[in-house]
């Protein structure tokens, strides 16, 4: 039998097994929203601006004891490099997945969010000051349509598996290729977060994406993480590999103030020896970024950092920013 028709049953089966049935809670529903915005000035050039970065708008719907449903849309501007790129603005369905819970498991279908990493954003929760490492490298996608189940064996062991289209919730495609996910998250103690994960996709040639996460909460008064992250071949490209590191800490001084500073390092491969770089070497480089956030409410945070990238291209001289970023919920 087909891997994927197999590995779609199996879930399927799953799904329906486990819901039984039993009386309907009351339903209900919540409307919500998050809007990152900042202001940043060049210090070593005359750029400055003001823009908003990514406004999100979505629903939740509780059906039942079990099912629940979510809806999404990411306002932001698209994924390419032309000088219009950051003064359009598109919207896209980030989720629209129904979602089934019941004792130990969950299960999502639908345009779902994926678990590539969720754990290291949150660990990172400074989201709306800058992406989490995969994010922002482009290692994976934070959404996509899919199937995913987690399934928490006891309070040390949490492991998922996904099978999606691969492609990312703003290119969607009709070809035969999948991309199978899975992950294991693990907290031996309280205070300790660890996070292993493997994906798989298959056209021309095998992509893989191989990440480990390591976290560490002191009463959220401190916090260390560091991953390590790689892929090989790129966009279905033979011996296109790239992948880093990042590590960042955040000190919390009082419940209103918070220090926060990271690192991280991307590089590629060369393609064939005789290549005089690597293949992705204008992107690859060494992010330095440090600041302090006040919370203004609840729901309401601001940041002041710095942001220093230097470029391996030797070419490009480092840029230097100044930010100052506002987050709101509701």
């Amino acid at each position: 039998m087909n891997v994927k028709i197999l590995f779609l049953s199996l879930f399927f089966y799953g799904f329906v097994v486990t819901a039984q049935q039993k009386e309907d809670s009351e339903p209900f529903g919540q409307a919500y929203g998050t809007v990152y915005t900042y202001f940043n000035s060049s210090l070593n050039s005359n750029y400055t601006a003001f823009e908003v970065s990514r406004a999100y708008f979505g629903y939740k719907h509780k059906i039942s004891e079990e099912f629940s449903a979510n809806i999404k849309l990411d306002i932001g501007s698209i994924n390419d490099e032309s000088e219009y790129a950051l003064i359009r603005r598109y919207s896209y369905f980030k989720n629209a997945f129904l979602a089934y819970k019941k004792n130990k498991l969950t299960i999502n279908i639908g345009l779902i969010d994926l678990l590539q990493f969720k754990t290291q954003e949150k660990f990172w929760d400074y989201r709306y000051v800058y992406k989490s490492f995969q994010d922002e490298s482009r290692l994976g996608s934070s959404a996509d349509i899919g199937i995913s189940a987690t399934y928490k064996f006891n309070k040390i062991f949490t492991a998922d598996l996904t099978l999606m289209n691969g492609e990312g919730y703003k290119d969607f495609q009709s070809d035969n290729s999948f991309k199978f996910a899975a992950g294991l998250l693990l907290t031996p103690i309280k205070e300790l977060t660890a996070r292993l994960y493997y994906d798989y996709s298959e056209k021309q040639v095998i992509q893989s994406t191989y990440s480990g996460f390591l976290g560490y909460d002191f009463k959220k008064k401190f916090k260390l993480g560091v991953e390590y992250s790689t892929q090989t071949n790129n966009k279905f490209y033979e011996n296109q590999n790239f992948g880093g590191y990042s590590g960042f800490l955040m000190t919390k001084i009082n419940d209103k103030i918070a220090c926060f500073f990271r690192y991280d390092r991307l590089k590629s491969n060369k393609v064939n020896a005789t290549d005089q770089n690597n293949w992705n070497f204008k992107k690859d480089g060494q992010l330095f970024l440090g600041g302090i956030q006040y919370k203004l409410h609840e729901k309401v945070r601001t940041a002041l950092n710095m942001q220093i990238y230097q470029s391996d291209d030797e070419n490009e001289e480092h840029s230097e920013y100044l930010f100052i970023n506002l987050e709101f919920n509701f």
